[in-house]
């Protein structure tokens, strides 16, 4: 348990202190939060500029959560997860969301290479 909780505390700590401050830089660079208060943009549109960026840390997330947490929880004998899926699952669903990951994180890049820079005034 102890590990898991290490390796949840280091999770965090470079999401909010790396991911986080990069991502921002992005959205400075990019005009993306003066497109989102923009009058003629609908919520569904602001919704995924919001997002634009997060795919990959939210499926990292979702990762971490359906092989992890399971295992967690029946080591605190709170809940039995074999009734859902086993190990065996786990693994494949894991290597789903790592490929999942992998093509979110090729299709921001190449998003990120069509947006033109803020142009200082």
């Amino acid at each position: 348990m102890f590990w898991f909780l290490l390796a949840t505390v280091a999770s965090f700590g470079v999401f909010f202190g790396i991911i986080l401050p990069e991502l921002q830089k992005f959205r400075v660079t990019a005009d993306i939060i003066a497109k989102i208060e923009t009058d003629g943009v609908t919520r569904w549109q602001k919704i995924k500029l919001w997002l634009l960026g997060l795919k990959t840390p939210l499926s990292g997330l979702i990762g971490v959560l359906v092989t992890a947490l399971p295992g967690a929880l029946e080591q605190l004998h709170l809940v039995d997860f074999s009734a859902f899926f086993t190990a065996d699952i786990a693994l494949k669903i894991s290597g789903a969301i790592m490929l999942l990951m992998t093509v979110t994180h090729i299709f921001g890049i190449a998003a990120a290479a069509k947006i033109e820079p803020k142009k200082e005034d």
